[in-house]
């Protein structure tokens, strides 16, 4: 079993890199790399050292600087290293790992760059260095390191340890870890996309009794079934609702919404219905549709136990009520209890922000801009207050002492910073706004225009 580092650039004097080779001390440069690469108290020089498209070890760093002249390639990245461990416990002599290592440089790099490779026995694990040229001697490109390169790189690693015998290197499995936005919505309470096409499919499922019934009521609902059927493999379902560029929701493959929803799993529920569980399926959701429209969500104001009507809303505020409204996190009128998440999905994910600067701006009384850009202004000076205060602390004998004070400053400066990033959000999208109000009205006039010309 072979197991490959992550490839670093190396920035200053290849030629101390060269006879370095990734020690310890992180401070010498690009000749060590290649001299300790090949050092001989560390390797059977003979045996254990080798180059890809060089003459010898002894001229290689010379050869990669030539090649560095030549393309007028001596940027700030001037070559890349990384490691190819063996554990103790495998049976692999030195000769083969060498030989393994010079056969992957030759692979992966040998087509266009330059590879110093010396197989280092000083530690109970037998390893590889390999030092890199930066500059291609073919063409003079620059290698780029790319994160998907370590990935090809590992898998030849892999099969030249298959071919030799060895063992490899088993990815782990999933451990039930959730994507981070997932999680993130998860944490906040929003709902999940995949949370609602799974309820939805369910409440579908037990109101069916074929599968071809299922797609109909599943179509009802606003989703779309681009692909399945006996010639399918993967049955895909698209919900309804657009992104923020106009264009359809991503489909997904039904059977990676988990356990229990793929075409095969779907159609085998479908097969333990009754008409009696169907029926009352079918009342259950009819009933519970009533009960939501007979208690309408509605906004009630109260200052302790009387109700007080507030004052009309103006400008900035005026408009963030009209988004919390259009959101459907408030109403006028009863509501269904169809769910206005897909239509608005992206908008929804950032209701928390919309209710924080609407929060804001009736905290400070902002009706128009110039209001708006006082309160930065505010909010700017309280912040430069705080660092200043902040900078003090640090700098009297330590973190540890006011560790406490600390922490109570760093989370009142978040919070500010948070209310600065609101204000100058509310601020852009009011110009965007007022820009499409001015458009719109324009057009309008135009068409009124021809209409009277006509």
């Amino acid at each position: 079993m072979a197991i490959c580092g992550k490839i670093h650039s190396i920035k200053v004097r290849l030629d101390e890199r060269i006879n370095y080779a990734i020690t310890a001390d992180k401070t010498k440069t690009l000749v060590d790399k290649i001299e300790y690469a090949i050092n001989g108290e560390k390797t059977d020089y003979a045996l254990y050292a080798s180059v890809v498209n060089c003459v010898s070890v002894e001229t290689a760093y010379a050869e990669m600087n030539e090649v560095k002249a030549r393309y007028r390639k001596n940027g700030e990245v001037l070559g890349y290293t990384f490691i190819q461990s063996f554990p103790p416990e495998e049976n692999v002599t030195p000769e083969e790992v060498h030989e393994i290592g010079a056969r992957l440089a030759q692979e992966f790099f040998g087509e266009r760059f330059q590879v110093v490779v010396g197989t280092h026995i000083d530690k109970a694990h037998l390893h590889n260095h390999f030092v890199i040229n930066s500059v291609s001697f073919v063409d003079g490109i620059k290698y780029r390191n790319k994160l998907h390169y370590l990935k090809d790189l590992r898998a030849i690693s892999d099969r030249l340890c298959r071919e030799y015998g060895l063992s490899v290197v088993v990815p782990k499995a999933k451990n039930g870890t959730v994507p981070y936005t997932e999680w993130k919505e998860r944490k906040t309470g929003t709902s999940q996309r995949d949370d609602l096409m799974r309820a939805d499919i369910d409440v579908c499922l037990a109101q069916s009794l074929s599968f071809e019934e299922f797609i109909s009521r599943i179509k009802a609902r606003g989703y779309t079934i681009p692909r399945y059927g006996p010639t399918i493999k993967y049955m895909s379902i698209r919900p309804p609702g657009k992104t923020p560029d106009g264009n359809p929701l991503k489909a997904r493959r039904i059977h990676e919404l988990g356990d229990g929803y793929s075409e095969e799993a779907i159609r085998q529920r479908i097969a333990q219905n009754t008409p009696e569980m169907v029926r009352i399926a079918i009342l259950s959701a009819h009933e519970k549709e009533q009960n939501v429209s007979k208690k309408p969500k509605v906004v009630r104001a109260f200052k302790g136990r009387k109700r007080y009507t507030r004052k009309k809303l103006t400008g900035l505020q005026a408009r963030y009520y009209r988004i919390l409204y259009t959101l459907g996190m408030i109403h006028k009128r009863p509501q269904s209890n169809r769910s206005i998440y897909f239509p608005l999905y992206d908008q929804v994910r950032q209701l928390d922000g919309y209710i924080r600067q609407m929060k804001l701006l009736t905290t400070h009384d902002v009706h128009s801009l110039d209001e708006l850009f006082q309160v930065k202004l505010s909010l700017q000076t309280q912040i430069d207050v705080l660092l200043k205060e902040r900078s003090a602390l640090y700098r009297q004998n330590g973190k540890e002492v006011h560790k406490e004070q600390i922490g109570q400053l760093t989370g009142q400066l978040a919070e500010l910073r948070r209310a600065l990033r609101d204000c100058e959000s509310i601020e852009t999208r009011s110009v965007e706004t007022d820009q499409r109000i001015r458009h719109a009205q324009e057009q309008e006039a135009e068409r009124q225009r021809k209409a009277q010309q006509e």
